[in-house]
């Protein structure tokens, strides 16, 4: 019955070691996927997106620079969805983010613009909050950069989002009338 026991036990062992290894690469592998960081070279300096574990900050960088602080504990680090240049009214390059909340309540998390200059200057627009409903179109159109909301159904449930438009320009985040 010792034998039995012994070699049982021998032969669980092997099995929970795998298991608590694959954890143990899992939680890493989590763990850098939060705390990446991306970057994008611009007219005024180099963008980078920035997370914090011990303070659960998010946060966007501008030659190193703070600009933006978001709270993170529940999200992955935002993501540069959009960069344009060009004919942008005062500024030179445009640069798109959008938070990246964790669960599945939200496709997709609020959008901020950050309007960049040759000269190192810059200006952060308030949060765009978006939660649900079809990807955001972001399109540059002349001097402004145009976010549309495209109307459908929501993720989850049933009803129908309507769709929205907003226009950034020189600086300012403004709701817009939709017309297609």
């Amino acid at each position: 019955m010792d034998r039995f026991i012994t070699e049982s036990h021998s032969s669980s062992s092997p099995m929970q070691c795998i298991l608590i290894l694959m954890l143990l690469i899992f939680s890493q592998t989590v763990t850098l996927a939060l705390a990446k960081e991306e970057l994008v070279k611009t007219v005024a300096g180099k963008v980078s997106l920035t997370r914090n574990e011990k303070t659960a900050q998010c946060e966007v960088l501008l030659d190193h620079k703070p600009i933006l602080t978001m709270g993170c504990e529940f999200a992955y680090l935002p993501e540069i969805t959009a960069h344009f240049r060009g004919t942008l009214g005062r500024f030179d390059e445009v640069v798109v983010l959008q938070e990246n909340p964790m669960g599945n309540a939200c496709n997709g998390g609020p959008l901020h613009l950050i309007g960049l200059k040759k000269n190192k200057t810059y200006n952060v627009s308030g949060a765009l909050d978006f939660c649900g409903g079809k990807d955001p179109i972001i399109e540059h159109k002349g001097e402004i950069i145009s976010i549309t909301f495209p109307s459908g159904p929501p993720n989850r449930g049933s009803g129908h989002i309507p769709a929205e438009r907003w226009i950034f320009q020189n600086g300012q985040l403004k709701k817009s009338s939709i017309s297609f």
